[in-house]
């Protein structure tokens, strides 16, 4: 070191050129850096879901935990496989080794799922996604004296219009909000919060249960035994 700092010092020509170079390259390579405020942090992982409507966390274990490690554990890439059974869904979290290219990795990891045949019956298509780390930007509140109903497509209509800033609601609020946003884009992602999911209401006059000589309890014990909570897909 100390002899090529003394060679440096009786070259200044050459010192100075090499310093130029290397300014020009950083300067050049600057233009060509990704640069995000919030980044998103690939984890180097494909998260693989299940739908089990109605299972308990140990059908889902025999059922679709279990057939998943088995077909993925010969994939090349793979680091190490963690999996949750929980009520109804199924997760298997798969890590990938250095040197492996995810994507790769991934559409692997999809046709081995893909092939899996012994699925039980009501257990519905795997999905596969990349493992990241979403950061919420921005939080926007959508106010308005109106009744639960209206105020929740209200928020739809802003939610949709986020992800596609080219369609605008007719007036209104949400027309300002997105006529602000318009011009940014990528908004991959938006989530609509502190709201209740719908419900279906059923109301029976008492009238028609006298007309029927039935209660309330026997109204409500008929459809809690005729209820059934399918996928679309079955359906």
């Amino acid at each position: 070191m100390q002899k090529a700092i003394q060679w440096f010092s009786q070259n200044h020509v050459t010192a100075n050129l090499l310093m130029l170079l290397v300014m020009l390259a950083g300067f050049a390579t600057w233009f060509k850096i990704k640069k995000e405020v919030l980044p998103n942090v690939s984890l180097d992982a494909v998260v693989i879901q299940v739908p089990f409507p109605n299972a308990t966390p140990e059908e889902v274990e025999d059922g679709v935990i279990l057939p998943i490690e088995d077909a993925i554990a010969e994939v090349d890439g793979v680091k190490r496989v963690s999996a949750s059974a929980m009520q109804s869904m199924g997760a298997v979290t798969v890590e990938i080794a250095n040197g492996y290219d995810l994507r790769d990795v991934m559409t692997d990891l999809k046709t081995k799922v893909d092939g899996i045949a012994n699925f039980p019956e009501n257990a519905e298509k795997p999905i596969l996604e990349e493992a990241r780390l979403d950061r919420q930007v921005m939080s926007i509140a959508v106010s308005a004296d109106v009744d639960e109903k209206t105020l929740r497509e209200i928020g739809e209509i802003v939610r949709d219009g986020l992800l596609d800033y080219q369609a605008l609601p007719p007036q209104g609020m949400g027309e300002k909000i997105l006529r602000a946003l318009r011009g940014e884009p990528k908004i991959t992602k938006v989530q609509l919060a502190a709201v209740r999911p719908y419900e279906i209401s059923i109301e029976v006059s008492e009238k028609t249960l006298r007309a029927h000589h039935l209660s309330l309890a026997q109204v409500a014990d008929a459809v809690r035994r005729t209820s059934l909570d399918l996928p679309s897909g079955s359906i």
